[in-house]
This record gives structure tokens, C-alpha cells and sequence, in this order.
């Protein structure tokens, strides 16, 4: 490189690559935004490439000529037709070139983007936690998911209640948002959740929303003592006394009310699945009857029913169960065709027409 273009190289920059999506349908169009800084004291007329990629094939090509105006951003954006195969990733290259004794490379910079039939093929897991009346910054938060490539997006602690995903109506405050307290005393409203779950879904995201599968408070376990599950002291088993566990035993009047909780869910406010939580613990309990049961044979059946109701609801729908510490990895043999993939420290990922990951 010459003592000029060297010159140029120290002064301008490509800052960012990024596709408008975090993964990509067959057939979609790709729009890509190409961030570039000058800082000459003049303007910098050039080039600007943007190749798409895969592996060592060039897909397209587009160029952009531009002059870079001192000390202002640029953001060029690029339409880009990735091939409609599926379960592939794309590499973006760019270059900005100048003409000064040749052609001369000043700046590069590189992105990447995929294309999936469903998001279950690439999982990429995000979440969100905020869902407080007024939120100003939800569109900021979910482009930065986006921009990182997340592809999928839990809703953490979104709703009323464990053993209530949705709020009853007397509990909802007056007003458009729909603002409700939670079980911790936080005050939520359905108007974020609803304009969160829209701008993942606008950002090529999936939505799942949180729901522990045997979770809940203590007015509900309380009210149902015949539900609860108890250690060898005859005491109930509960996560700091906060939210105690249910039997999730096949025949459990819980099963049938939380699978519906989650189809409600997804039915009301659109979203695209359910992160399916559990604790780690207990492995073994017994049940107000006395009799001992082995947790890791309950929850595949129970996945199994969350699964098809969530797909009633709602065809594309899914769900993702955490296996808290590995455990239990081995019930994922017992779950026809699933695959142990690990989107969150590890665990069971299981979508609809069937199992994938």
C-alpha cells in the first residue's frame, strides 16, 4: 500500500455490516446496512462492494459509489437475494476502494446472515426481562438483538402468575396498556409484551414466552395442597418458599391447566412458543399421596402435551425445554425423534411439524 492510500486506510472505516434480520425465510430479501466514518478534514470519493457469500462462492455482488463527507457517518444499504435453500449461512463481504494510482482496498469490514425454514434449524437464544408500563427503548433492544444475530428471544417473567400466564381482567389496571402487578410486586403490562413480541417477530425473531412447568405461587399451592409435591420430611418442595412444585405426574389435574396456559399464550398474544423452565430439583419426591415418583419420566410427556398444544394454537409454533444442569438429557431418548442441541446452557429443543434441532 502506498504512503497515500495508508493515509486514507488510517481514516476511514467500515464500523458495521449488519442484515435487518436475524434469520432469514427462503425467498426473503436481504437488506444489509453498511456503516462507514471518514475522518478526513475533506471528502473521500469511492466504492463501496458488498459481496454475498458462501463459504468460497460469490452469490452476488452489488456496488455503491459514494463520497464520504468529513466526519459524518455514512449508512449505505444494500438488497440482497440469498439463495431460497434452507439451513445454509451466508458470509458479507465489503470493500471500499478508491482510484488514486490504481485501484486501492481502504476499508473493509464483514457481516454474516442465514437462511432457515424455521427458527429451531439455528437456534440463537436472547431475552428479555423488561415489560414495565411506558417502556421508551423496546425497538433499541430488540435491533441490538438483532444486530447480534439472536434469533431467538425469551420472555423472561412476562406474565401474571406461574399457574396464570395472563392477568384476569380484574386484575388489569384502567388504561390502554393493560398494566398489571406481578407475583414479585412488579408492575407489567400487556401493551410491551404485545410491541416487544411484534418488533422480535419484525426483526426475523421468534417470541417465546417464559413458563415453568410445575411452578406455582403459594395462594394457588396452598388452595390445591393434593397438587403439591413434598420431600422425606412431609415438607413442600418450593424455590425459596416463592413458588412451589406441582405434580407433573400424566393424570395430574396441573398437567391439563398449565398446557393450557401455555396455548393461551400463544393464542392471545402471538407468540411463538414456550420457553419450558424448571428448576433442577427435585429429581425424586413424593406426592401427597406418599407415593415416590422420578421427575426425568414426567417431563417428557408433559413436553410432549405443551408441544401439541402450542402448535394448535399456533401452526409455527415451539418449544424449548431447559435441562437445568444436564438433567434430565437422558428423557430426550424418550421423546421420539429429538435431538439434544444446547440453546441455553443445555437443552431440549422441540418444534413443530415434529422434534428438530
Amino acid at each position: 500500500m502506498t504512503d497515500t492510500n495508508a493515509f486514507h486506510a488510517a481514516r476511514i472505516t467500515i464500523n458495521d455490516v449488519a442484515p435487518d434480520r436475524a434469520s432469514y425465510r427462503p425467498g426473503e430479501a436481504a437488506r444489509v446496512r453498511v456503516g462507514m466514518t471518514n475522518q478526513h478534514d475533506t471528502p473521500v470519493t469511492g466504492r463501496l462492494s458488498l459481496t454475498l457469500m458462501h463459504l468460497d462462492q460469490v452469490i452476488e455482488q452489488q456496488i455503491q459509489d459514494l463520497t464520504l463527507i468529513p466526519d459524518m457517518a455514512a449508512q449505505l444499504i444494500f438488497t440482497l437475494t440469498p439463495p431460497p435453500m434452507p439451513l445454509r449461512g451466508y458470509g458479507l463481504d465489503a470493500a471500499f476502494t478508491i482510484n488514486d494510482q490504481g485501484i486501492q482496498v481502504i476499508a473493509q469490514g464483514s457481516g454474516a446472515l442465514d437462511v432457515l425454514d424455521h427458527w429451531s434449524q439455528a437456534p440463537r437464544y436472547g431475552f428479555l426481562s423488561d415489560f414495565a408500563p411506558g417502556q421508551s427503548d423496546v425497538i433499541a433492544r430488540c435491533d441490538s438483538l438483532c444486530r447480534n444475530h439472536l434469533n431467538v428471544v425469551q420472555f423472561y417473567d412476562w406474565m401474571w402468575r406461574h399457574y396464570a400466564l395472563l392477568p384476569p381482567a380484574d386484575a388489569i389496571e384502567p388504561g390502554t396498556e393493560q398494566s398489571f402487578t406481578d407475583a414479585l410486586g412488579r408492575r407489567l403490562a400487556l401493551a410491551t409484551v404485545r410491541e416487544t413480541i411484534a418488533a422480535v417477530q419484525a426483526r426475523g425473531g421468534a417470541a417465546l414466552a417464559y413458563g415453568a412447568v410445575y411452578g406455582a405461587e403459594p395462594e394457588y399451592a396452598d388452595a390445591h395442597p393434593e397438587l403439591a409435591l413434598f420431600d422425606e420430611e412431609g415438607q413442600r418442595v418450593s424455590l425459596a418458599e416463592l413458588f412451589y412444585i406441582m405434580n407433573i405426574a400424566p393424570g395430574s389435574p396441573w398437567v391439563p391447566l398449565i398446557v393450557e396456559e401455555f396455548a393461551q399464550a400463544v393464542r392471545t398474544l402471538d407468540f411463538d412458543g414456550i420457553h419450558l423452565d424448571q428448576y433442577g430439583f427435585p429429581k425424586t419426591a413424593r406426592t401427597a399421596s406418599g407415593e415416590l415418583v422420578d421427575l426425568s419420566t414426567h417431563f417428557p410427556p408433559l413436553i410432549d402435551a405443551a408441544r401439541a398444544a402450542v402448535v394448535a394454537a399456533k401452526p409455527s409454533a415451539g418449544v424449548i425445554f431447559n435441562a437445568v444442569g444436564n438433567w434430565p438429557i437422558e428423557a430426550g431418548d424418550t421423546l421420539g425423534s429429538v435431538k439434544k442441541v444446547k440453546p441455553w446452557s443445555l437443552g431440549l429443543l422441540l418444534s413443530a411439524p415434529a422434534y428438530l434441532a
